[in-house]
C-alpha cells in the first residue's frame, strides 16, 4: 500500500502531467490536421447516426482516406464530442487523458519491476515531462491510446505473474487485444511482447502455465473480430501505403546505380550489388542505429517533421542522457556475466522488438515508435539505480532533488518554446488557415459552387469545421477511385468540389450558370493578371504568409479566354 506522502506526490505528478497536456490544447495549435478532422468527423457521424462517413454502421475499420483507420480512437472521442461539441478540444481530449494515465502506468510498472518509490516517481516524471509524451498527448494521435492499452496490458501481466489470480491475466489479455483496435504498429508488437512475456514469466517446466494460457486466450478472443480483416486487403492497406516496398525512391536509386555500374562491370555483378534486399537491409540497419542514438533521442528528434517536433529538442529530457548511458553499461555488464534477471531479459528483448514496425515504414518517428517509450524509461532508471550504488546516500538525495527540479524546469522551457515560438513559426504545418477558410466558405448558400484546387482533404475539413449533418454528408460525398496503394479522396460534396482544373476552365464550365462560383487556390492570380481581385485572402495568424486566395470566377479577365471547346464537347 502507498502511504499518504507517496499519494500526495502522485497527485502532484498527475497535476503536472495534466497541465502540460491540457493547457490550451484546443487553441495551440488552432489549426487541425487532416487525420484529426477525419477522426473527429467520423466520431461525430457515429454519435449522430451510428454510421461512419461512408454510411457503414458501427464499423471496426474506418475506411476514411482509404488508409483504414482503426476504431478505438474514433469511439473514444464520441463521449467528449457529446459533452463539448465537435471541435479541436473534444477530439484531442482522449489523447490528453491517455497521456496522463500512461504516466501513472509507468510509475506502477517501475514499482512492479522492483524499483524504489523514489526511482519509480522519477521515471514517471521523465515520462510526464518528456517532449515525446507531451506531443503525443496534445494531438489526435491514436498511437497514444494504443500505448495506454499496451502499458496496462504489461502492468497487469506483471501482476498476474506474481499473484495466484486469474483476473489480472484475463484483463491483461483484453488490454493487449485493445492495442489491435488502436494503432497498426501493435499488430506486430503486441503478439511478440505477449509471447516474450509468457516465455520469460509464465512457464511451468517447458510449457506455459495456466495463467499464461488464460492471458493468451483472452488476447485471441479480444482480437478475433479483427483477425479476418487484418489479413485481408483492407488490413494490409497501411503496409502497402507506407512499407518498404512502397518507397519509390529506393527503386529509382537501385535502377540508377545499376545503370552507372553496367558501364564498367558485368550486369550480374551490378545487379548483385544493387538490389532491394541489400538496400532495404542497409536502410533498416541505419534506422535501427538512429533510433537509439543519443542525437535522435535527446538532441534533435524528428527534425524534418515540424508538426511533431520542436527545434533543438529531442524525444526525452536531456537531463536523463547520462542515465541512459549507464543503463546500457549496466545491461551489457550483466549480459557479459550471464546474470540477466527475468526483468532485465524482458527489457532487452522489448528494446529489440518494439522499434521494428516503425523502421519497416520509414525513418524513426515518435508517433510510430510510441511502444518504445516505456522501455527506454525503464532502461534510464536501471542506469539511475546502477549509478546510485557508487554514491553516498546524501549525494543520491541531492541528485534526486536536482533531477526533479531540472525535469520540471526543462519541461516548462519546452512548453514555452512549443506554445509561443514553434506553433507560431511553423503554423502552416498545423493548417491554421483551415478554420478561417472553411468558416468563410460555409457562410455561402448551397447555390454557390465552390471549387478548391489546392487542398485535397478539403471536403472532410469543410464538414468538420462547419459540422455538416452526417446524413447529408453520407448522401452527397462522391469519391474518386482509389489509387494504386488504396488512397481515395472526396472530389464532390454537394456544392463543394475538389478540382485540378485552373480558373479559366472553371469559368468556361460555369459560363451558362447564373449562380455564384468561387475558386480557391494558393496562387496569387491577381499578381499575374488572370483575375481582377480576390474575394478573400486567408493569411497566417502572424500575417507573415498568405495561405489561400478565394476568387469569384465572374471577376476573371475574360480577354483571350476561348470557351468554344466547352460547347464542342457538349
Amino acid at each position: 500500500m502507498l502511504n499518504k506522502k507517496t499519494l500526495f506526490y502522485l497527485l502532484i505528478l498527475i497535476i503536472v502531467s495534466f497541465f502540460l497536456r491540457f493547457y490550451k490544447v484546443g487553441q495551440l495549435p488552432s489549426g487541425v490536421l487532416p487525420d484529426e478532422a477525419s477522426f473527429g468527423y467520423n466520431a461525430y457521424s457515429i454519435l449522430k447516426t451510428g454510421k461512419d462517413e461512408y454510411g457503414v454502421s458501427f464499423p471496426l475499420i474506418f475506411k476514411a482516406f482509404g488508409d483504414q483507420k482503426l476504431p478505438a480512437y474514433v469511439y473514444a472521442t464520441v463521449p467528449s464530442i457529446k459533452l463539448f461539441g465537435l471541435n479541436n478540444f473534444s477530439i484531442r481530449l482522449p489523447s490528453v487523458i491517455a497521456g496522463v494515465l500512461i504516466v501513472l502506468a509507468i510509475f506502477f510498472l517501475l514499482l512492479g519491476l522492483g524499483f524504489t518509490i523514489e526511482l519509480s516517481f522519477i521515471g514517471a516524471l521523465i515520462a510526464s515531462t518528456s517532449q515525446w509524451s507531451i506531443i503525443l498527448s496534445r494531438f489526435t494521435f491514436e498511437s497514444n491510446l494504443g500505448l495506454l492499452f499496451f502499458m496496462i496490458g504489461i502492468l497487469l501481466s506483471l501482476i498476474s505473474s506474481k499473484k495466484n489470480k486469474l483476473l489480472p491475466a484475463i484483463l491483461a489479455g483484453f488490454f493487449f487485444g485493445l492495442t489491435w483496435y488502436s494503432y497498426i504498429s501493435y499488430r506486430l508488437i503486441t503478439p511478440l511482447i505477449v509471447l516474450i512475456f509468457l516465455i520469460i514469466y509464465m512457464r511451468k517446466n517447458k510449457f506455459i502455465n495456466k495463467k499464461g494460457v488464460i492471458l493468451l486466450i483472452a488476447f485471441i478472443m479480444t482480437i478475433s473480430p479483427l483477425l479476418l480483416s487484418s489479413f485481408a486487403n483492407q488490413g494490409q492497406a497501411r503496409l502497402k501505403q507506407a512499407g518498404l516496398n512502397a518507397n519509390l525512391g529506393t527503386v529509382l536509386e537501385i535502377n540508377e546505380n545499376r545503370t552507372f555500374c553496367t558501364h564498367y562491370l558485368p550486369k550480374v555483378v551490378c545487379y548483385a550489388s544493387a538490389n532491394k534486399i541489400l538496400f532495404n537491409s542497409r536502410s533498416l540497419f541505419y534506422r535501427y542505429i538512429t533510433t537509439f542514438s543519443p542525437n535522435y533521442l535527446f538532441m534533435t528528434g524528428d527534425k524534418n517533421e515540424k508538426y511533431i517536433n520542436v527545434d533543438h529538442f529531442g524525444l526525452l529530457p536531456i537531463i536523463s542522457l547520462p542515465f541512459y548511458f549507464f543503463g546500457f553499461i549496466y545491461l551489457w555488464s550483466l549480459f557479459i556475466e550471464k546474470r540477466l534477471s527475468k526483468n532485465e531479459l524482458f527489457l532487452v528483448l522489448s528494446l529489440i522488438v518494439t522499434p521494428f514496425p516503425s523502421l519497416f515504414v520509414g525513418d524513426p518517428q515518435k508517433i510510430r515508435l510510441s511502444a518504445l517509450l516505456p522501455f527506454l524509461i525503464i532502461l534510464i532508471m536501471y542506469g539511475f539505480r546502477h549509478l546510485e550504488k557508487y554514491l553516498k546516500k546524501h549525494i543520491n538525495y541531492i541528485i534526486y532533488v536536482a533531477v526533479v527540479t531540472l525535469l520540471i524546469l526543462f519541461s516548462l522551457f519546452f512548453m514555452i518554446n512549443f506554445l509561443t515560438v514553434h506553433v507560431q513559426k511553423y503554423e502552416i504545418s498545423y493548417s491554421t488557415y483551415v478554420h478561417k477558410l472553411m468558416n468563410y466558405l460555409g457562410s455561402f448558400n448551397k447555390k454557390t459552387s465552390i471549387y478548391i484546387g489546392s487542398i485535397t482533404e478539403s471536403p472532410i475539413l469543410y464538414a468538420y469545421v462547419n459540422k455538416i449533418d452526417p446524413t447529408i454528408f453520407q448522401k452527397l460525398a462522391i469519391r474518386k477511385q482509389p489509387d494504386s496503394i488504396g488512397f481515395t479522396h472526396i472530389i464532390n460534396l454537394g456544392n463543394l468540389h475538389v478540382t485540378e482544373r485552373n480558373i479559366e476552365e472553371i469559368y468556361c464550365q460555369t459560363i451558362k450558370n447564373n449562380w455564384q462560383t468561387l475558386y480557391i487556390t494558393n496562387e496569387d492570380l491577381v499578381k499575374i493578371g488572370r483575375i481582377k481581385k480576390a474575394t478573400k485572402i486567408i493569411r497566417s495568424e502572424n500575417n507573415v504568409d498568405t495561405l489561400a486566395f478565394v476568387y469569384d470566377v465572374k471577376d476573371i479577365d475574360k480577354i483571350n479566354i476561348d470557351c468554344s471547346y466547352i460547347n464542342e464537347n457538349r
